[in-house]
């Protein structure tokens, strides 16, 4: 039996019954398809709930047109629509997308064609290409909203209910495979612990991974998740990270793993059976949700000083019921991130650096002050998508390799089994299991682990 969450902060735009898609053609005089004859465009809203937000309330709409790259309500009374957020965290909002014609006969350039969708869930996605965002951030929303409003709460191959995707650039005539409605104003609000927490079970009850196994600490398993060399954030010396952690600790099952290659169940097993998962910055953090209660991630972060490098894996874990431990590793310095030197210098916004800006980023591995001016050099208004911006996001970030720092590694999996997994929990016996730490320190793996002083722990609730 599956259940069905009412959020008091839901946050949906659902649209009901009839859309209708049309091809427009540049013949003024052509007659209207007989399936829009006489169509006329209604609304209902979903009453709020306690503590709702009215701007995250849930509308049900019947004979709305998808036209011409934009949303066309058909009637007298568009403008008594309240607003409704379609998008995550910028505030997008219906408002955005809507037309308002008063009479189908209005409506210029005329439609050719029509096709009719019976059922069909709307929104706007700016990262839509993100497996993150996608995975972590818009679809537990999605899964709420529609498992709650109208029982759509497992996968049906016959369903025929659509999704169509607002975001600019994606036609709305080729955009089935689009998914979620999910907004906020803040910048950044995920779905509550609540929803997180079933949306953990129903993956796991449709992929067949355990959501609610704890931790296995004895024997360990360190996972260590690298990319291929070809994209980015590849760590070049994986043979040295390999090497020492199996030195470290040989008792412990140490497994290094590609995810380009594998599919969701394939990725979420290996998640699911891991003590302790290293990974760098980047997409693959969506992936938590798959690990066991009281599992530790080890977040190599490139750029700490971005925040938004910490801030996503951090509200993903507080939003998380099965309390991951979250710990970020500091891997920053010109050594430890060689940047893709083929990809930058072909670059025309790195061509357009003055020397001293260029030398700053190759010797010193740092975006200069004098960088934060506009990407159009004719833009005079405060736009923050800076040279600065540009270089921090696309060359340090998203155009590097790393070397990672395993004297920074070695002493955090270190306390880990010295503090955290014995407090874990469960059977009190130690295996006798002697682990060598970085400093020869003899170590115990217990059979159970819970919270070092030494580590901070993450935790759910409010920010």
């Amino acid at each position: 039996m599956h259940r069905r969450h009412a959020a008091a902060s839901l946050v949906a735009l659902i649209f009901a019954c009839s859309v209708q898609l049309g091809k427009c053609v540049l013949s003024f005089q052509h007659q209207l398809p007989a399936e829009l004859q006489g169509l006329q465009s209604s609304y209902t809203c979903a009453p709020l709930e306690a503590g709702q937000h009215p701007d995250h309330r849930v509308c049900f709409f019947k004979n709305l047109l998808v036209f011409n790259g934009s949303l066309v309500y058909l009637g007298p009374d568009a403008r008594s629509i309240p607003t409704i957020n379609t998008e995550y965290w910028l505030g997008g909002e219906l408002q955005d997308w809507l037309t308002n014609v008063t009479s189908i006969d209005l409506l210029e350039p005329r439609p050719q064609h029509v096709v009719t969708i019976n059922k069909a869930a709307l929104t706007d996605w700016p990262f839509y290409h993100n497996y993150f965002h996608v995975f972590a951030e818009y679809l537990p929303s999605l899964h709420n909203v529609l498992c709650k409003y109208w029982n759509d709460c497992t996968f049906d191959p016959h369903t025929d209910l659509d999704i169509l995707l607002l975001t600019p650039g994606i036609s709305s005539n080729h955009s089935r495979d689009a998914v979620s409605t999910d907004a906020a104003r803040q910048y950044r609000r995920p779905p509550s612990t609540e929803i997180m927490e079933l949306w953990r079970q129903r993956v796991g009850d449709c992929i067949g991974f355990d959501w609610d196994r704890s931790v296995q600490s004895s024997p360990p398993t360190i996972v260590v998740i690298d990319r291929q060399w070809n994209a980015s954030r590849h760590i070049i010396n994986i043979n040295h990270v390999m090497a020492t952690l199996k030195s470290n600790y040989p008792r412990a099952q140490v497994e290094l793993h590609y995810l380009e290659s594998l599919n969701l169940k394939q990725q979420a097993m290996i998640y699911n059976r891991a003590s302790i998962v290293l990974w760098v910055h980047g997409a693959s953090m969506a992936n938590l949700i798959f690990l066991p209660r009281r599992a530790v991630g080890l977040h190599i972060v490139p750029r700490p000083h971005i925040q938004e490098n910490l801030d996503w894996p951090e509200e993903l874990v507080r939003d998380l019921s099965h309390e991951v431990k979250l710990i970020h590793i500091n891997n920053t310095g010109p050594d430890l991130l060689p940047l893709k030197t083929s990809r930058i210098t072909l670059d025309w916004t790195y061509r357009g650096l003055n020397d001293t800006e260029k030398l700053a980023i190759w010797e010193e591995g740092e975006c200069l002050d004098s960088l934060k001016r506009p990407m159009d050099e004719n833009d005079t208004s405060t736009n923050p998508d800076t040279v600065h911006h540009y270089c921090e996001e696309f060359w340090f970030k998203t155009n590097v390799d790393i070397v990672l720092n395993m004297t920074a590694v070695i002493p955090v999996i270190d306390n880990l089994f010295e503090d955290y997994f014995p407090s874990l929990p469960g059977d009190s016996q130690v295996v006798p299991a002697h682990i060598k730490g970085h400093a020869g320190l003899t170590k115990m793996i217990p059979q159970t682990g819970v919270v070092p002083s030494k580590v901070k722990q993450s935790t759910h609730g409010d920010r």
